[in-house]
This record gives structure tokens, sequence and C-alpha cells, in this order.
């Protein structure tokens, strides 16, 4: 495994508990993504109770241009302006 895909999965195995929290407490799809250079890198999801033996928590790795999702323009509002002028 490379060391990008190691920490890839310490992020996702770190921040699962918390992404059910967020879930239990609202009822609303929870996405875990990293900005990498203009990027944003959709990495976990949770959208659902877990089945019992059956995770529905949902680990990938999904990259899309930051304007183009609903999610990277989220990202791209808490930007520091200087930020989103090199990126866009």
């Amino acid at each position: 495994m490379s060391a990008r895909g190691n920490h890839g999965a310490t992020l996702q195995a770190v921040a699962r508990p918390i992404l059910w929290e967020l879930w239990k407490s609202t009822q609303e799809t929870v996405n875990l993504a990293v900005l990498d250079q203009g990027t944003v890198l959709l990495t976990a999801m949770a959208d659902r109770e877990p089945a019992q033996n059956s995770g529905s928590h949902r680990a990938w790795a999904r990259a899309a241009r930051l304007h183009v999702t609903a999610l990277g323009k989220a990202v791209a509002a808490f930007l520091p302006a200087e930020d989103r002028e090199k990126i866009f």
C-alpha cells in the first residue's frame, strides 16, 4: 500500500465515529473530503444506520474540480480569499 493510501485509511478510521455521530444527530448525509490543489477529494460518507454485520459507511476516493460539486463550493466558501483566487 502506498503512503498516500495508508494516510487515507487512517483518516477514514479516525473520522468514522465522528461521521456516524453527525449522521445520528442530523439524519442527513455526512461527507468527508479533503482539498488537494483545486480538487475536492471525497473520501468517506455516512448516510444511513449501519446494518448488523454490514457497514453502510462508504469509503473511497472520488475527485472533482472544486467548482463542480456542492461540497467543493462549500469548501471554497470558507477558504481565504487569496487561496480561492489561486484555485479559480
